[in-house]
């Protein structure tokens, strides 16, 4: 079996006679378009169709003794069309392709035709290869589209345009010369008219142009609907020219416009302006400007420009004749010139905006009344007055009236030059009035007043006294004043802070001699106004200085020497008064004064801080300078802090030195040098003791007993709490004790006057406490402890019979005993009175069989600590016999209850209580209230607190003082 291929070469429409190659190499030609290759190599082929020059590549792969059947289909595509794409069509139309392969009878191709409303119906048939579409109808004007398909392919889409014939008229769009322009030639000029109409309706030769009446030779050009008219005038003269323009369609109708232009001979380019004239002076606001002038030819504006004003211009308006008239009132904008010539120009503007040469007028500007000048002062020190002066005016002055509001007043006038004398016969303020008037009748009238002063200013000294001692900053204050005239004029301003300048006029100030006028500093302002007599306030109020104070300070000028001194005040008033004043006063300079304020230790050991407060005052008025402190000899380098007060010359100064103070006196100097060199030293000093802090934040409650005595029991309630927020001192804390105990069940009072064997409760009853107990530490050398307390509380509600304590206790290891084991010998309440020293340091109770009553308080001392609480200081002597190397001190809270016979109800709400807070426990070495350093005796006061810091002061000699106790 051989190989072959074989197949069939077409397109959409059947079978193409043409040419099928194999390889480029065999051709066969077919004219049904069948063909067949037979005996062919086995591999890869190709296939080449050729139908009128269009051709169709096919590769293939054939094995040995197969047999292939392949088609070869050439595209289709259009030849021609109808209409040609983006043609336009005036009347009713098919549409029409050529295909490529086409036949009558073939089946498959496809002519659509579309609009803007849409698909266009219509019939589709054959003209030999050309495939027509008929449309039913034709509706709208506008873009078609029409498409050409075939079977599977669209062949191709394109557009044209179709207008039907309309009743419209044509339309002129545009002339050219345009209407009102100006030809500026004597030759022929080109007309040109744009007409636009529906583009199927067309356009007559009929359509012409007109030249003043008579037709032109019209050519047109255009298409479908933009049509143009053109035609060349003849020659013609200077002047104005009626064109006319008629359009007419293939159907009749028709439009037509007329219009002017201008045609300009013998002037060149621009227009041409002559024989100017305007009036010569003006007052702008009374009278006008009137202006004429002739031009050749119309215009389309005619401006005048005012010399110094660019950014004005006047607009005398268009005028199509041969004279231009206008006038000006006087004002650029909002303003008026200024008095005298004033220059302008005038230009024109034509038809086409040509610019005629600018023609150049001037007139005189006279607005204002004529000028008064003369130095017419406001104050007088006379009462008769003489003014003399010049008036000057642009046209000229008339006449001069001057009247006045009393006295008698003459007044002359000679060209320029005038004078007034006016007569009065006492001090007070007169109105004088000056009428001018100009030869054009500008006038006005100025009114002046005149205030007539004849005293003298005031002169009066504040600061210092007459014949006083001052410091040598001392500021120098005086007063000056005049009421009438006033010491300077200026303007003020209502509710704010401006005022005139302060200085007064023609004053003088001499220190000593020496002339100090331009240092001193004004204050205290008062103003007038006499010559109006309204109270001096208002916008832009001017007013009069009746008085000011005046103050020198000295300080700025290097201070006031010792010894006396000379003040000399000169000054003089607005109206020209003048008055002298003389202060004779003494200055003296000291060294600087320093006292103690106060001292505080704080810390202990090595941390131990000494704080110094020292109030000061300079005498010298030159500031603080240097400070030195010296301490048991040693020189401290330290800055201190200081607080000015709020006089400048006195201060606080305060130090903060730490280091480790021995026990006993030490010794304080403070020497402090002024600004200006002067010094003075303060010798003081302490005696520290020596204190042993006990820590708070590591207690043990070494019990809380609630003995009973008798058959009766009730509830007890024990706290012992320590608190670190204390605000006594810094860093400080305290412990907080509360003991409770209320009254037995009624139902236990079963029979009357049971005693109790225990002599401290003789009638029945009980007995509690809460204990504390501090750690144990090495107290040797130490002989009192000091404490601070506070919220001492004691409450009950059993009326009589009851008892709260407070007591210290020192445990040296050995314990304590707060009752003997018979129950007979309690060291609580009475007893503990008894012992030297008590163990007691509160006590409040209700016991009237005891020998001793109501509140009993050890306190030593009290203070308002940083929390607001009031403290309370306790000393208490360590007993004899103790091991004070191994000390612990414990904190007992006691409360005692008594029931009687006589009770006849009773109930658990009849509590006794009671609660502290102590904080700030220390070991004192010794308590002192005297000692000798050297020969010189000092007094400690006793002054009890937790930094155990005693101040040093500078007594009598230790035989002349009488010891005080403990």
């Amino acid at each position: 079996m051989s190989t072959s291929v074989s197949g069939t070469l077409k397109c959409w429409a059947g079978p193409l006679a043409g040419t099928v190659s194999l390889d480029d190499t065999i051709y066969v030609s077919t004219q049904d378009g069948n063909f067949e290759f037979i005996d062919i190599t086995p591999g890869w082929h190709w296939l080449r169709g050729s139908v009128n020059g269009n051709e169709k590549v096919v590769s293939l792969f054939i094995a040995n003794g197969q047999h292939l059947e392949i088609d070869i289909s050439i595209p289709t595509y259009l030849i021609d069309r109808s209409p040609l794409p983006d043609s336009m069509v005036i009347s009713p139309f098919d549409v029409g392709a050529l295909l490529f392969g086409a036949r009558p009878g073939a089946t498959g191709a496809v002519i659509k035709l579309y609009s803007r409303e849409g698909e266009v119906p219509g019939t589709a048939s054959w003209d030999g290869p050309w495939l027509i579409f008929t449309p039913d109808y034709l509706r709208v004007d506008g873009q078609y589209t029409a498409e050409v398909c075939v079977p599977g392919e669209l062949i191709e889409r394109w557009n044209f345009t179709y207008y039907m014939i309309t009743d419209n008229p044509p339309v002129i769009k545009s002339v050219s010369p345009g209407n009102g322009t100006v030809q500026r030639t004597s030759s022929p000029v080109d007309v040109t008219v744009i007409i636009h109409n529906d583009p199927a309706n067309g356009l007559s030769d009929a359509s012409k142009i007109y030249l003043d009446g008579e037709p032109l030779q019209t050519s047109i050009s255009g298409v479908y609907g933009n049509w143009q008219l053109e035609a060349t005038t003849t020659a013609m003269s200077h002047g104005w020219h009626a064109l006319r323009a008629v359009a007419i369609d293939n159907q009749g109708l028709e439009c037509s416009m007329n219009w002017n232009i201008f045609v300009s001979t013998g002037t060149g380019e621009k227009p041409y302006i002559y024989n100017l004239q305007v009036t010569p002076a003006i007052s702008p606001g009374r009278q006008v400007m009137y202006i004429t002038a002739s031009v050749n030819e119309p215009l389309n504006s005619a401006i005048i420009r005012f010399d110094g004003y660019p950014n004005y211009t006047l607009n005398l308006g268009p005028f199509t004749g041969t004279l231009i008239t206008g006038y000006w009132n006087g004002y650029i904008g909002t303003q008026i010139p200024p008095e005298g010539p004033l220059s302008f120009t005038l230009t024109g503007y034509g038809l086409d905006n040509a610019v005629s040469d600018p023609v150049t007028g001037t007139v005189l500007i006279d607005t204002r009344a004529p000028d008064l000048i003369a130095d017419i002062r406001e104050a007088w020190n006379t009462q008769s007055i003489e003014i003399h002066g010049s008036i000057n005016d642009t046209a000229g002055v008339a006449d001069l009236v001057a009247t006045s509001s009393g006295g008698t007043i003459q007044s002359w006038l000679s060209g320029n030059s005038f004078g007034v004398t006016l007569t009065v016969n006492q001090d007070g303020v007169y109105t004088l009035q000056m009428n001018t008037t100009d030869v054009l009748g500008n006038s006005a009238v100025r009114t002046y007043k005149l205030l007539v002063d004849t005293e003298a200013p005031a002169v009066n000294f504040n600061l210092p006294a007459p014949d006083s001692t001052v410091r040598p900053g001392q500021t120098v204050t005086f007063t000056i004043s005049d009421w009438a005239s006033g010491l300077a004029r200026g303007y003020l301003m209502y509710h704010s802070f401006r005022m005139p300048d302060p200085d007064p006029w023609n004053m003088e100030i001499l220190l000593d001699g020496e002339n100090i006028t331009e240092r001193v500093i004004y204050t205290d302002r008062r103003y007038t106004d006499v010559i109006s007599g309204n109270t001096p306030y208002g916008y832009n109020y001017l007013a009069s200085l009746a008085s000011i104070q005046v103050s020198y300070n000295p300080s700025d000028y290097g201070f006031l020497n010792d010894g006396q001194h000379t003040l000399t005040v000169s000054v003089g008033d607005r109206a020209g008064n003048n008055a002298k004043g003389t202060l004779t006063f003494s200055s003296m300079t000291l060294p600087p004064d320093i006292s103690e304020e106060s001292m505080e230790m704080m810390g202990s050991g090595d941390n131990e801080t000494l704080k110094l407060s020292f109030n000061l005052q300079e005498n010298s008025d030159g500031g603080f300078g240097e400070f030195e402190l010296i301490i048991d000899g040693v020189k401290i380098n330290q800055t201190p802090t200081i607080y000015m007060d709020i006089l400048p010359y006195m201060c606080n100064v305060r130090y903060t030195v730490t280091g480790n103070y021995q026990e006993g006196p030490h010794t304080i100097s403070l020497t402090v040098i002024d600004g200006r060199g002067f010094s003075n030293t303060l010798h003081t000093g302490f005696y520290h003791i020596e204190t042993l802090q006990m820590p708070l934040d590591n207690l043990a409650s070494s019990g809380l007993y609630r003995p009973d005595f008798t058959e009766y029991s009730g509830s007890h309630i024990h706290a012992a709490v320590y608190n670190s927020s204390t605000g006594f001192r810094e860093g400080a804390g305290s412990i907080y004790g509360y003991c409770a105990i209320d009254g037995p069940d009624s139902s236990l009072l079963s029979k009357y006057n049971v005693r109790s064997g225990n002599y401290i409760l003789p009638m029945g009853g009980q007995l509690a406490f809460t204990i504390i107990e501090t750690p144990f530490v090495d107290a040797m050398g130490y002989d009192f402890l000091s404490l601070w307390m506070t919220d001492i509380t004691v409450n009950n509600l059993v009326r009589w019979g009851w008892g709260a304590s407070i007591l210290i206790y020192f445990n040296d290891g050995r314990g304590i005993k707060l009752f003997d084991e018979n129950l007979k010998a309690v060291e609580a309440f009475s007893e503990p009175t008894n012992r030297d020293p008590t163990p007691v340091i509160y006590a409040h109770h209700e016991a009237p069989w005891l020998t001793w009553s109501g509140i009993l308080d050890n306190s030593r001392g009290s203070v308002i600590g940083a929390d607001g609480r009031l403290w309370k200081n306790y000393v208490v002597r360590i007993p004899d016999g103790i091991d004070r190397s191994h000390l612990s001190v414990v904190f007992v809270w006691e409360t005692n209850n008594w029931f009687q016979n006589t009770l006849k109800k009773w109930n658990a709400n009849y509590v006794v209580s009671i609660s502290s807070r102590i904080s700030n426990v220390a070991f004192v070495k010794s308590l002192i209230e005297y000692t000798d350093p050297d020969d010189r005796s000092v007094e400690v006061p006793t002054e009890y607190t937790i930094r155990a810091h005693f101040k040093v002061r500078w007594t009598l000699k230790a035989s002349q003082r009488t010891p005080s106790k403990l």
